[in-house]
């Protein structure tokens, strides 16, 4: 009876399960991830360098491999550069505070409009 219980249990955590999405081996930009994902999701980042993203109302763990090893040269080696065309990273379609970046270096943003962030913008 136990057993049964137990597996009871389990099942509903695993058909229910979010994914896990990772560039650039299955997708080859972080904004393509993004798009595909869903809420709950988690993104990992390799190391290199990727362009601009909106997180599109998307409540994920964007990441990159900071997060497992800890080891900062992933922060400087996995970087979001906007090339100076306007808001690199954006919070701004209704992202509660489940949704997280961790472990990038944000770069060459531009700010736009009044008040908006060059590097990360957040509204």
């Amino acid at each position: 009876m136990k057993k049964h219980i137990l597996l009871f249990l389990i099942i509903p955590f695993v058909s229910f399960s979010q994914s896990v999405l990772l560039v650039p081996s299955q997708y080859t930009t972080i904004q393509g991830a993004i798009d595909a994902s869903i809420h709950g999701d988690t993104i990992i980042v390799s190391p290199g360098t990727y362009g601009s993203i909106s997180l599109n109302g998307m409540n994920i763990y964007l990441t990159s491999l900071y997060f497992s090893t800890l080891d900062t040269n992933d922060i400087s080696n996995t970087i979001i550069d906007g090339q100076n065309s306007g808001n690199v990273v954006r919070f701004d379609n209704g992202e509660d505070n489940t949704c997280t970046l961790n472990g990038f270096t944000v770069r060459n943003g531009n700010q736009t409009g009044s008040g908006a962030g060059g590097g990360i913008y957040i509204n």
